[in-house]
């Protein structure tokens, strides 16, 4: 951090506003509901683009489909999905299995070596 680091957050989001001496604790309790806002406020992502349309994807898809017509043949299900997922699992499935057999020699070669 070297020197007089802040952590990272902007200045609002670390102040702490004492109350005045004559608050109640309704107004304490407002202060700290306004200052808990502003540091969620200042922690919030600035470089997220919020879309006002329905469904940006499908209006997106469209945009797409009437400048290149020809990759319509390439939306749909994926045949091959299926076949490399289960492929996937199996593959975990048969390493799990292939350590806890092995798994005694790693506790004799470590118990040899320590």
């Amino acid at each position: 951090m070297g020197r007089g680091g802040d952590g990272g957050f902007p200045p609002e989001a670390t102040e702490v506003v004492p109350p005045p001496a004559a608050a109640t604790g309704e107004e304490v309790e407002e202060e700290e509901e306004s200052i808990n806002q502003k540091r969620k406020k200042s922690m919030m992502a600035t470089d997220f683009f919020w879309s006002e349309s329905d469904e940006p994807h499908a209006t997106r898809r469209k945009q797409i489909l009437a400048a290149h017509p020809e990759i319509r043949e390439l939306f749909g299900p994926d045949p091959w999905a299926l076949p490399q997922a289960s492929e996937s699992v199996l593959a975990i499935f048969f390493f799990f299995f292939l350590l806890c057999l092995f798994i005694w020699v790693a506790c004799l070669v470590a118990s040899v070596v320590l």
